[in-house]
């Protein structure tokens, strides 16, 4: 039922019909039943229900009967009346009890325990008015009976003519302890027609959900953008939306540069499926690339790929992103950084090249045709693309993913198409150029790709290797690689590890020698890692043959190797 439905009808039955009511309000967890509720009475009809007396309780906690009836009893009537209200009908009583029996002592001491039982004592006059709301049903201790509090809803109704408000996931009350063989969910079907008046389903639309969030959450992003892709993805948890939106406050940065709507849409189809993985499962990085190589469709057999459903197929996460902006979520997720200047340099590119959005949506949209339309042959679809791969050849790593592509060909030769070896090859060379210089900027996730490339393109690993080593490598410097020992004291990376790896030992040896400083980082950097065995295993042992070597070249250097290794517990095996 939609929100708007079940305010209607809560205003009609709690603030225009005079008569006693129990309601109940059902909804899975997360998607928002307190909060709606509290903004009903609190804010939507503040000056209305500032008439009524209302008591709220939640069971999460409470551990008996005595305390619910407490809580009920000291909310039921104004604040500053408690004490009176009491008086007049409990202790008053009593008093003249005492007199008129001509007992002089008689205990009158009471308690929160004994407070509520004097509920029972109370008329239905004394509840005017009042609206009782008992929330976390389902969350209520296994040390209070089922029946006891069905009881006392049903007291409360019928005795005390107040009007109650259950808020519950009913879903969840099957996995509570049974009672006399049945499940509590069991119990409460039972008792529904004898005690529940009215039972809304509390299921929002995903647009309610986002403006409900967006209540409690800032965000400086449309709403309508984000309830466009929430609504996409199908989320309606508020608390997960929250937790989004909050992921995604640290990127408003992007909005000043009035980036095209596919880009923003890009970034979006990118980086909200991507906190929603980690939100949810919890999971690493190591488990997303896990998983992501599932959905690697050139890797599943006949079988598998006749079961893909390519609509859902086309949603994942893992096929639609777009991996540029991943690398930059997927640092943020793992660092809690955002490299601001690169991602604005990637979407600008974007910005830059429109152009490439007709296309991939082209291609993108013949694949499916070709799943639906029974005029559209297989051939079409091969001609199709033939003819954009060539047109945009010097474009295509920027328009498709690596996996994709492959996929497209790999689906050419399978019906019979001839594939040009040395096109296909200057192509994966361009999305190999890509993932090198995109490493060079940001810490990348590159294992999914070179894994990728090892399966699929083995042959061209040393042109991948020598490229690495071209741009990571022989462009370093001696302040460069002094950052990146102090770097290492905080975290790393894998492409912080290659390049320490494969520094070689006399470029080790000249640095050394060339600076103090880089000595003095270089030893901090030995010390803590001597013990390394995977991570900095090669970079230690070279900066030891390094060490061993200039040991060797003459008495001063000698001298101060040997007071190094003393001092910070450094032992030099040559590996000779």
């Amino acid at each position: 039922m939609k929100l708007s439905d079940i305010e209607t009808n809560l205003y009609d039955l709690l603030l225009k019909k005079n008569e006693e009511v129990v309601i109940s309000i059902s909804g899975e967890w997360g998607v928002g039943k307190t909060f709606f509720w509290k903004n009903l009475i609190s804010k939507k009809y503040q000056t209305e229900f500032k008439k009524k007396k209302i008591a709220y309780i939640s069971l999460f906690g409470i551990d008996s009967l005595s305390d619910i009836r407490t809580s009920i009893l000291l909310q039921a009537s104004p604040t500053k009346n408690k004490i009176s209200f009491i008086n007049k009908k409990v202790f008053t009583p009593f008093k003249n009890l005492k007199s008129s029996l001509k007992i002089d002592d008689i205990s009158m001491s009471f308690g929160l325990n004994s407070l509520s039982s004097i509920l029972t004592l109370l008329t239905s006059g004394d509840f005017k008015d009042v609206i009782v709301c008992i929330d976390d049903f389902e969350r209520m201790s296994s040390k209070i009976d089922f029946k006891d509090i069905l009881g006392l809803i049903s007291e409360l109704k019928e005795q005390k003519e107040c009007k109650v408000i259950l808020i519950l996931n009913e879903q969840e009350l099957s996995k509570l302890s049974n009672i006399e063989k049945k499940s509590y969910s069991e119990v409460f079907s039972l008792y529904r027609e004898k005690i529940i008046d009215y039972n809304f389903k509390f299921e929002p639309t995903t647009e309610e959900s986002v403006l409900s969030a967006t209540q409690r959450v800032k965000s400086k992003f449309e709403t309508n953008d984000l309830i466009t892709h929430f609504t996409k993805l199908n989320v309606k948890n508020i608390r997960v939306i929250q937790q989004v939106i909050r992921q995604l406050s640290n990127f408003e940065f992007i909005i000043s540069k009035n980036f095209d709507e596919n880009v923003l849409n890009e970034f979006f189809n990118t980086a909200l499926p991507i906190f929603l993985y980690f939100i949810k499962d919890g999971k690493s990085t190591e488990n997303y690339f896990k998983e992501k190589s599932k959905y690697d469709i050139s890797n599943m057999s006949d079988e598998e790929f006749e079961k893909i459903n390519f609509d859902e197929w086309k949603q994942s996460i893992f096929v639609s992103n777009d991996e540029l902006i991943e690398t930059i979520i997927l640092e943020f997720i793992d660092r809690n950084r955002v490299r601001n200047e690169k991602l604005i340099e990637i979407l600008t590119t974007k910005n830059d090249n429109l152009d490439r959005y007709t296309i991939q949506t082209t291609i993108n949209e013949n694949w499916h045709k070709l799943h639906i339309d029974f005029k559209y042959k297989i051939i079409d679809f091969i001609n199709d693309t033939k003819a954009l791969f060539e047109t945009n050849k010097n474009d295509l790593h920027h328009i498709l993913n690596i996996d994709n592509f492959h996929h497209y060909l790999s689906f050419m030769r399978e019906n019979g198409e001839k594939i040009d070896d040395e096109f296909e090859e200057t192509i994966i060379k361009q999305f190999i150029d890509l993932y090198v210089e995109q490493e060079k900027s940001i810490s990348v996730h590159e294992q999914y790709k070179q894994d990728f490339i090892k399966e699929h393109y083995p042959k061209l690993i040393p042109y991948w290797n020598e490229k690495k080593k071209v741009t990571l490598i022989d462009t370093i410097d001696i302040g460069k690689l002094e950052d990146l020992l102090i770097k290492t004291k905080k975290g790393w990376g894998n492409k912080d590890e290659y390049i320490l790896n494969n520094i070689e030992v006399e470029l080790y040896k000249q640095y050394i020698i060339e600076s103090s400083s880089f000595t003095k980082n270089l030893i901090k950097f030995v010390s803590s890692h001597k013990d390394d065995t995977t991570h900095f295993y090669t970079a230690i042992s070279n900066i030891k043959e390094a060490f061993i070597s200039l040991r060797q070249e003459n008495n001063d250097y000698k001298f101060k190797i040997d007071k190094i290794t003393k001092e910070f517990g450094i032992k030099l095996e040559s590996k000779a």
